[in-house]
């Protein structure tokens, strides 16, 4: 008998489990957790922990648990939940129907040059729901918690992560988010900031370049640790982020630059 598989659908109220026999489809088990949903006023969060308990609650409950060779999750999407390095949650996860980023979705749209903006570059235009909103929101109104943010995750991405170890999306739940581009396939996290927050960042990093460059030197560029490799992409993101400080004076590149920017990846700010 081949090992089960089992899918996870983490939804907003709950999550439930099916274990599946992969050789004729036949359903074995199922298993089901509630969720706490919290807040008012346009509030929704679930602490993310409670996921996790809810998924090894669910997977308890079908008994067939040790007989998996494979697990699949999906869920809610355009969920906000932040982390430290450890990947632990700084604060609960704010939910896909929290209303609360109604003035950063609009502020959103109007940066980008409007909704046919939004659509043709990005793929959607912004409301509450994505992802990019909560993170302004959070900027704003807790930027303690924004500024001890070390990763980003989606609400089953956080779960997926538990799983495997590892942080990883897929491309329908990054382009949900409001930073992904549908017509690039590449992030466009440049959008989303303004020039003094990208010159702060030029200013912060600029001067520490040529220690980084040395220290990267060490390593074959084939084999970067990942910690030479975060390094890298700053150094990256430094480069990027100096044409619209130092040529352009605007966080948008002109038509005349943007044959050249279509080419590299996008600053990871």
């Amino acid at each position: 008998m081949s090992p089960l598989v089992a899918g996870v659908d983490c939804s907003t109220q709950g999550t439930k489990v099916l274990v599946v026999d992969p050789d004729d489809g036949t359903v074995v088990a199922s298993g089901r957790a509630p969720h706490t949903v919290t807040g008012s006023d346009g509030a929704r969060e679930t602490d993310p922990e409670n996921w996790w308990s809810a998924l090894r609650t669910a997977l308890e409950e079908t008994g067939r648990a040790s007989d998996l060779g494979a697990i699949s999750v999906a869920g809610q999407q355009h969920g906000l939940v932040v982390m430290d390095s450890d990947g632990r949650p700084l604060r609960p996860a704010i939910l896909w129907n929290d209303t609360r980023s109604a003035a950063e979705a609009r502020e959103l749209g109007e940066a980008l040059g409007g909704p046919s903006e939004w659509a043709a570059r990005i793929g959607l235009v912004p409301v509450p729901s994505f992802t990019a909103t909560r993170w302004e929101w959070l900027r704003r109104n807790e930027p303690g918690a924004a500024a001890a943010a070390r990763a980003v995750r989606l609400p089953h991405d956080f779960l997926t992560e538990r799983l495997c170890g590892r942080g990883t999306t897929d491309r329908g739940d990054a382009s949900g988010t409001a930073w992904w581009s549908t017509r690039d396939e590449r992030y466009a996290t440049r959008l989303s900031k303004t020039i003094g927050e990208l010159e702060e960042f030029y200013d912060a990093v600029a001067p520490h370049a040529e220690n980084a460059i040395a220290y990267l030197d060490q390593f074959d560029i084939t084999a970067l640790p990942d910690e030479a490799t975060r390094l890298l992409n700053l150094l990256y993101s430094m480069i990027l982020v100096s044409y619209p400080v130092n040529v352009f004076k605007q966080p948008r590149i002109p038509d005349s630059g943007a044959a050249f920017f279509d080419t590299v990846a996008e600053p990871a700010v």
